[in-house]
């Protein structure tokens, strides 16, 4: 779907863009939106760059110009070189898109200007590195910096970051997710079979994935397949217990053909995460029909509903939670059915069309 609207020049401002090895929800937002504004608008995206990935190429129609070094461990430090750049290329564009909440630049620019805050994470810290200490403050003096139009992807997260900074925040637009990419014949596996898959690391809970499967292990006596997928803080753990266990695979990145098609196999879609801002993963899920064993936390609150496309339990009870669904067949079944019904609510289309709406009048107040 296009969005039909008189046409602009827009900047986009992201850490990464959807191509980069450790891209997540918030790179899949911006690219399902900006896709479906594309045919309507003229559009730049300035990020930072990846391994084996070109300076500059269009997508979809939309230039993406990449700056910075090239390695997968650096696009805060990048940050620095996609402001340069941007500013370098003096585009006169109408309406400048900001994605993520803990981008410092540009710093003065607040009319015609969007800023969409996918996760900000505020006093969460899990330890005491320098990007632990440092990190809460750059998004805290973020937030405080003169803004246009400022979106969030949901309401607990809105309540966070005003809570936690005092901001206003002015929208709230969802994600969505396509029904029909996750639509297909392929059958879930002829054994168990459990899928954890993002950005690992300790905010997703990836550890407390690999313990999970440990402990139905034990527990079960028979093999549970477990399929760790994503890059990220916690990828070398991911690996080492994949060699480990002769049920465990480590796939690494994975193509969205690929996730689709472990999440069809799935009988159950793992989230121990310790935070969250709304949950793409989730949706993902339900529209392939595969029930979610989630976090009992707010981040998780508007896409896991109990008893509907899976459950929140707490950490505790993960295990308990996810051996009901391994063996019950007809509640398992049950949840696959409503999970899907579920998932139809969210539409990307509906979400670019928010988005559009905040450009056009972004654009009148130029």
């Amino acid at each position: 779907m296009s969005i039909s609207a008189t046409m602009v020049t827009i900047s986009v401002i992201s850490r990464m863009d959807w191509t980069h090895p450790l891209s997540g929800g918030a790179e899949k937002y911006l690219k399902e939106v900006l896709i479906r504004l594309s045919d309507s608008h003229d559009i730049t995206l300035f990020c930072s760059k990846g391994k084996n990935l070109p300076d500059e190429e269009t997508r979809h129609g939309i230039r993406i110009v990449r700056c910075g070094i090239r390695t997968d461990s650096t696009p805060q430090v990048n940050q620095m070189f996609v402001a340069a750049r941007y500013y370098r290329e003096r585009i006169p564009d109408d309406v400048l898109l900001v994605n993520g909440a803990s981008q410092l630049y540009p710093l003065f620019r607040s009319r015609d200007r969007i800023d969409i805050y996918h996760l900000f994470r505020g006093r969460n810290s899990l330890n005491s590195s320098w990007r632990d200490v440092v990190g809460p403050g750059l998004e805290y003096l973020a937030m405080r910096l003169p803004k246009g139009h400022q979106i969030t992807v949901s309401r607990n997260h809105k309540q966070k970051i005003e809570r936690e900074t005092g901001r206003s925040i002015d929208h709230i637009v969802n994600g969505g997710v396509d029904i029909e990419q996750f639509s297909t014949d392929i059958k879930a596996s002829d054994r168990p079979m459990m899928l954890h898959l993002g950005r690992l690391g300790a905010q997703k809970g990836t550890d407390r994935a690999i313990e999970i499967h440990r402990e139905l292990q034990n527990q079960m006596g028979v093999d549970i397949g477990l399929h760790l997928c994503g890059t990220g803080g916690m990828s070398e753990l991911a690996a080492e217990y994949a060699y480990g266990s002769a049920t465990t695979t480590y796939h690494g990145y994975v193509s969205e053909a690929k996730k689709v098609e472990l999440m069809s196999k799935s009988w159950l879609k793992l989230v121990p995460s310790r935070w969250e801002s709304f949950g793409l993963v989730v949706l993902e899920a339900s529209a392939a029909g595969t029930p979610v064993v989630a976090s009992d936390i707010v981040g998780l609150s508007e896409t896991v509903k109990d008893g509907v496309n899976g459950v929140r339990v707490t950490n505790e009870e993960m295990v308990e939670a996810c051996h009901k669904i391994l063996t019950d067949e007809a509640y398992r079944e049950e949840l696959s059915r409503s999970a899907m019904e579920y998932a139809r609510q969210y539409s990307w289309d509906n979400t670019a069309a928010e988005i559009q709406s905040l450009i056009t009048e972004a654009d009148q107040h130029c």
